[in-house]
């Protein structure tokens, strides 16, 4: 099993140097955010592939499957080392303690207490490996919990307040996009900023 690890790892490098190139803003939404989150659990690393980031999807995707799969190996090799505990106490019994039993993985050979430990082991290192793969699921999707607030922040109308000397006498909304053609003015916030409101207040003492 540590063999077809390596050989995931290594292959996940070789197939690093092929991740496509960030894509544009106009292009790195393929799904909507809500549904990556959704698709998250059965598909690893979607959040941040569908966002254009390729790399650390790819982190993601790796860290998922090594995970889960070291989970599925030390959880079999617990129940092989708890088989053969079991089996060495019916020897036991009927033939006195002490004696020491064929190891199903190194060849060598173990007492019952000794089986009884390596299925311990084995269980421990499959809880931890199972509680790390759940860890990067909830950062994959605390992720995309980021990314749809910050899109909602992004489409988000600007409010362009004007007021008189005693009272305002109107508020517009204005979309994000159309301020670069309404108005040339650098203190108002254009694309990827997060200004929400702008408002001129005059001080007449």
């Amino acid at each position: 099993m540590k063999n077809a690890i390596l050989i995931v790892i290594f292959l996940l490098l070789l197939c690093a140097p092929l991740a496509p190139a960030p894509m544009t803003s106009e292009q790195k939404m393929r799904l909507k955010p809500e549904t990556a989150i959704w698709l998250e659990p059965v598909l690893p690393g979607i959040v941040f592939f569908n966002r254009g980031r390729p790399m650390a999807g790819s982190l993601m995707l790796a860290g998922r499957i090594i995970t889960l799969a070291g989970a599925l190996h030390f959880h079999n090799r617990y129940a092989d080392y708890a088989s053969a505990e079991r089996a060495a106490r019916v020897a036991d019994f009927y033939y006195g303690p002490g004696l020491q039993y064929r190891d199903p993985y190194s060849g060598g050979y173990k007492t019952t207490t000794q089986f009884r430990k390596e299925a311990d082991r084995n269980l421990t290192l499959a809880g931890y490996s199972a509680g790390i793969h759940l860890i990067l699921l909830g950062v994959g999707m605390y992720n995309g919990l980021l990314f749809v607030a910050e899109d909602r922040l992004e489409k988000a109308p600007v409010y362009e307040a004007a007021f008189s000397d005693t009272m305002p006498v109107g508020i517009t909304p204005i979309r994000r996009s159309a301020l670069p053609a309404i108005t040339d003015d650098p203190s108002l916030p254009g694309p990827g900023q997060h200004r929400l409101f702008e408002i001129f207040i005059p001080l007449d003492f």
